[in-house]
This record gives structure tokens, sequence and C-alpha cells, in this order.
């Protein structure tokens, strides 16, 4: 994990974007996004039923993204050669700010961000074989700058907004 968080983060400048590109690479954000079952009801299901579910993830200095969706298990179905179960869901995506003041002055929030996503759980199994997750969002960046390179100038922020869409698959491999 450590070698795939430094290729990652390789090749940048020391600047204020450390913080942000720390909080996306680290071994806490990859576990988030690996969790085979985060999807899953609290409870038994049967097709057709619909449960709410609420996650929340810290990215340290950057603060705090909640995902607040609901998820319907659809119907049994194969997947590959595996009987799973279908689950659907749909959702927002925000932000809101770190409690501790970022020293580099770095701030992000997640504005109008939305989500939809199915996975394939394979009881035999008893995880998530598949999952595709389809996000969109806009993300503010405030973002310190110095004027033409003056380093002893206070810092002017430069305010960056993008529209973020990505596709996220996650697929088991093979099991051991």
């Amino acid at each position: 994990m450590d070698e795939l968080v430094n290729r990652l983060s390789s090749g940048g400048q020391a600047d204020g974007l450390a913080p942000f590109r720390e909080s996306m690479f680290s071994k806490d954000r990859f576990k988030q996004i690996m969790s085979a079952n985060r999807y899953m009801p609290p409870k038994p299901v049967q097709p057709g039923d619909t449960w709410p579910n609420k996650q929340s993830f810290e990215m340290g200095p950057l603060g705090t993204m909640t995902m607040d969706f609901n998820g319907t298990f659809q119907r049994w179905e194969m997947h590959g050669k595996r009987n799973c179960a279908r689950l659907e869901f749909q959702g927002t995506i925000k932000s809101t700010p770190g409690t501790d003041a970022n020293p580099a002055g770095l701030s992000m929030t997640i504005t109008d961000g939305d989500f939809t996503g199915v996975s394939w759980f394979d009881p035999e199994l008893g995880i998530t074989i598949d999952t595709t997750l389809n996000e969109n969002m806009n993300m503010v960046m405030n973002v310190p700058t110095n004027p033409r390179g003056n380093r002893a100038a206070a810092p002017q922020m430069q305010t960056i907004t993008n529209q973020l869409n990505q596709v996220i698959n996650i697929k088991l491999v093979s099991v051991k």
C-alpha cells in the first residue's frame, strides 16, 4: 500500500495541494473505496425491498464526505457464473469542511453531488463481487497562491471549481 500511495502522489511539486493528494491517496481512502459490502442492507431483504444508507468518509484536513442513498434489492440474476443479488442504489454526495484549519489554507467543498450504481452480491461467497458507481459532483477548491512567485508576500486565494464525472468499477478478481 505504501508503494502504491507513493507512486500515485509522486511527480507533483511541494505545494498547497499536498494535503489534497494525501487525503485522496491515503490508506483509509482506499479501504473505503474497496469496502466490498458497503452498499448492503442492515437486515435481510427480499427482491423489491429498499433501505436507506448513510456513510461518511474522513478526508483529513479537507473535511468529511457524506454519501446519503437508498439501496434496492432488484432481483436475483446470473453475473458471470454466479447467482447474485442485484442491488441498485442512488443518492447524494456532499462534504463539510474539516474542523482543523489547514495550515496551507487549502479547502475543498463538494456540492451538487449525486451518484447511482449497481452491485452484485454473491451469497455463496458472502461478499460483493462487482460494483459500478457513477458519480457526478462539483468540487470547489480554495487554493492559496503567491503573486508572481514572491514567497514573502501574503498568499492570495484562488477558487477553482471542477465538475467531476467519474465511473468507478470494483471487481473481485479471485478468491484464495
